[in-house]
């Protein structure tokens, strides 16, 4: 059990760091399709092996062995059961931030870093995470927009899954009940996501610094460490990301505080921990393959807006259905309904 374990996490890190490293050449198609098959430098052949890890990765968890696709299925199938809804309510946040907040910033950085010259640690830090006031504004814009709309998904599944009936009447109650409860969460997610990636931006520079030096564009081996450190960041925050929005569930149904809920969401998820990474982590790789080819251009703001509409709605759904499968609350709104009134 310990090596088949420790084998999960081996082909996942490999995943991360495919789609990393595939996010990273695809703005340049040309260059993608020489270095694979005109050359065999050390790029080369990382492609290869993580092609190989990404399929073999893919292939474990679409298999029914351990049906470690559990939530994802879950979460997928509520999102276009009850798509219209899910929909509409994302979709206001998703343009605001998509448009304004640069949701993606990682993933930018892997397609900038390779032929930028780095001359201090600002010139990092300012693709990583672009610091001025106005960006600050519009992210803690970005924030309450989005616990204000979240707030209305999530009150709407938790009642119709409860009930399996959907009414829209209530919609605004649900912003009055829940929106602290989404937006504490968040806010402790977004706080998480700058020291992570200060932590990521430091590091990078160090290593910058000590492999190519100032005022120098990143050699192949700085790129390579580049892919695995955001790989780890992605991880990382991805954890949080699970343990935080599943707490938004909990507190919602249970009444939990705020220490209360994380205290009993880590007990939820327990050995589900690899499951849920899995469900969460997916959706890197259509972003990353959406993003990367027009990071350098002016029609990002297209995928960012698509990616995080997308990203918003299952999420959503995978929170609210993870958090009913782990504490094994029966569901009321995939029950069918009969009428024997004559």
């Amino acid at each position: 059990m310990i090596t088949i374990y420790k084998k999960r996490w081996l082909w996942l890190v490999l995943f991360c760091s495919l789609c990393l490293l595939s996010g990273q050449m695809a703005g340049n198609w040309h260059t993608l399709f020489c270095v694979v098959f005109t050359s065999l430098d050390i790029k080369s052949l990382l492609v290869f092996v993580y092609l190989f890890a990404n399929f073999k990765l893919l292939y474990y968890t679409l298999s029914e062995k351990g049906d470690c696709m559990k939530f994802s299925k879950l979460g997928i199938a509520y999102m276009f059961k009850n798509f219209l809804y899910i929909f509409l309510l994302c979709l206001v946040p998703a343009v605001f931030v998509g448009l304004f907040c640069g949701p993606y910033q990682i993933v930018e950085f892997m397609n900038i870093y390779s032929s930028k010259e780095i001359l201090n640690f600002s010139s990092i830090f300012q693709i990583l995470m672009p610091f001025d006031w106005l960006r600050i504004l519009l992210s803690i814009l970005g924030v309450l927009l989005v616990s204000v709309f979240i707030s209305m998904v999530l009150g709407e599944m938790e009642r119709h899954m409860r009930s399996g009936k959907s009414n829209f009447k209530h919609m605004f109650s649900y912003v009055n009940n829940d929106i602290m409860v989404v937006m504490i969460n968040l806010v402790v997610l977004a706080v998480i996501y700058l020291v992570l990636t200060f932590l990521l931006g430091s590091i990078l520079f160090l290593f910058h610094l000590m492999l190519s030096g100032l005022g120098n564009a990143p050699t192949v081996l700085n790129v390579i460490f580049a892919i695995v450190f955001c790989c780890v960041h992605i991880v990382v925050y991805t954890f949080a990301t699970i343990l935080f929005l599943t707490n938004i569930p909990n507190m919602i149904t249970n009444g939990y505080s705020f220490k209360e809920g994380v205290s009993s969401t880590c007990q939820l998820i327990g050995k589900s921990a690899f499951k849920l990474l899995l469900a969460y982590i997916l959706p890197y790789a259509i972003i990353i393959a959406f993003v990367s080819p027009l990071a350098k251009t002016n029609l990002l703001w297209i995928p960012n807006i698509v990616c995080t509409l997308l990203q918003y709605m299952y999420y959503s759904s995978l929170a609210m259905t993870s958090f009913f499968e782990l504490s094994n609350t029966p569901r009321y709104d995939n029950r069918k309904y009969y009428n024997y009134n004559k």
